[in-house]
């Protein structure tokens, strides 16, 4: 697991254009706005866009700067080391110092 704590009742997910907030009996569901140059880093699934764990980490960074605050603390409740592991995991190893 990446994130430490995981938030009840809220999902967060970013888009090109207006942020959006809606609230029901289910909980929250928030759209937060990226600028379409840093819409990127995805993995479609059916009909769905999924951000990759690296992109969702650069995309809480960069709304963390911005001022945004999430459920959990990013210097405290992401795994980072379990973020490069995972990373490592997908990418497919090139020994560069064949002879």
């Amino acid at each position: 697991m990446l994130i430490r704590s995981i938030p009840k009742r809220r999902v967060q997910a970013v888009k090109i254009g207006i942020p959006r907030t809606y609230t029901c009996d289910l909980g929250i569901i928030e759209h937060l706005s990226l600028k379409t140059a840093l819409f990127f880093g995805f993995v479609q699934k059916g009909a769905i866009k999924y951000a990759t764990p690296e992109k969702t980490f650069l995309d809480a960074c960069y709304f963390y700067y911005k001022g945004r605050r999430f459920s959990f603390d990013l210097y405290e409740d992401v795994n980072l080391e379990a973020l490069i592991q995972e990373k490592h995991k997908r990418q497919p190893h090139t020994d560069n110092h064949k002879p």
